[in-house]
């Protein structure tokens, strides 16, 4: 749409042989460590309401979890982060979606809960006559789930007018030097008798 604020570009990488142009939400990297957004539209409220709506905006945000099992997680981090997203871009349609297959088999056996797969989200998109999709990961790392995500967007690349895929928050020596930053500004003052011990999940991915 004319006027419309869109995602900025942050730079390219390649599927094979294919260019995806990456896109990069402007959301602070502070907020990310900040506390919760006020309680409003979450994830799963915004799923349901737009489960049998026919959504007139063409261009869509789809934002790709690693996803929890927690809801009182999933609302201070998942839905925090989307209720930021839609509050900065009004004008697009806002979806979410899980690359945790484990994740989303055990909230649909145990809850009744069905969080879409982001192929199973760009096919209902498409089906919803969408035409501009941006999938932007909420992924900390270039690994196994990036890739993943990557191989399902795979077959959508030449069914949307344009669809690209963001980056990870950790990308580039300069994510990692804004993130260290962000994460400095929330610690408390350092005390002669205190320690800070950071704790990373770990994988076998060679990018670790």
């Amino acid at each position: 749409e004319p006027g419309a604020r869109r995602p900025a570009v942050g730079g390219s990488c390649t599927a094979d042989g294919f260019i995806w142009p990456v896109r990069r939400c402007r959301l602070p990297l502070a907020a990310l460590f900040a506390a919760p957004s006020p309680p409003g539209e979450g994830f799963f409220i915004a799923a349901e309401a737009g489960k049998d709506e026919i959504i007139m905006k063409k261009q869509a945000l789809l934002l790709a979890h690693f996803g929890t099992s927690h809801a009182d997680t999933r609302e201070k981090t998942i839905g925090a982060v989307e209720r930021d997203v839609r509050a900065a871009f009004p004008d697009w349609e806002v979806r979410g979606a899980f690359t945790s297959g484990m994740i989303c088999r055990k909230l649909k056996e145990r809850d009744g809960i069905v969080i879409p797969s982001p192929a199973q989200a760009l096919e209902q998109l498409l089906g919803e006559g969408v035409t501009d999709v941006v999938i932007q990961p909420t992924h900390v790392i270039n690994g196994a789930e990036y890739d993943k995500l990557m191989a399902q967007a795979e077959p959508f690349r030449d069914k949307f007018a344009r669809l690209t895929v963001g980056a990870p928050l950790l990308t580039s020596i300069e994510d990692y030097k804004a993130v260290a930053d962000a994460v400095q500004e929330q610690l408390p003052e350092q005390q002669a008798d205190t320690a800070q011990v950071f704790m990373g999940h770990g994988t076998e991915h060679y990018v670790n």
